[in-house]
């Protein structure tokens, strides 16, 4: 999504249309309703050979939920649902269930401080035939749930720096 987003950009500030002069923030902002917004859209879609569903698209959305993440003007934060479900697990008792564990948590390991110190005691009982959950195991695996429960918000990108 940010590719998409930063060769938009580019490509709107390469080639400046008549009703935008470098970004589609600022086409959005100069057109006072909805319909010019729509033929702003569609202008900068014709002209950039690009394809927007307008079914797939939200308009003045304060927050919105994309692969696992909500994004808002503040910034972007982990889907709570995810946490929770997270913080049900019970201890694993095979390899396949900490894999699991670990897929889940590092899909939102930027998020956690520290992710992979925390994590590192779990990744030698990955292995199949020394599956042996000890003290340092149970240990890592409640400070990793511990520390996907604390919610950052990364900031977003920004573009022109």
């Amino acid at each position: 999504m940010s590719t998409f987003i930063s060769g938009l950009r580019e490509e709107i500030q390469a080639n400046v249309c008549a009703l935008c002069s470098t970004t589609l923030e600022e086409a959005f902002e100069k057109a006072e309703r909805m319909e010019q917004k729509h033929k702003a859209l569609k202008m900068v879609e014709k002209q950039h050979e690009l394809k927007v569903k307008l079914s797939k698209c939200l308009w003045g959305e304060q927050q919105v939920y994309y692969l696992g993440h909500i994004i808002s003007t503040s910034g972007i934060a982990t889907d709570l649902g995810k946490i929770a479900c997270m913080m049900e697990l019970s201890t694993p008792k095979n390899p396949k269930e900490l894999r699991e564990f670990l897929g889940l948590t590092g899909y939102y390991k930027q998020f956690a401080t520290d992710y992979e110190k925390i994590a590192a005691p779990l990744t030698p009982v990955l292995r199949k035939d020394k599956f042996i959950w000890s003290e340092k195991a149970i240990i890592a695996f409640e400070a990793l749930k511990t520390a996907m429960t604390v919610d950052p918000v990364l900031a977003l990108l920004d573009f022109t720096k």
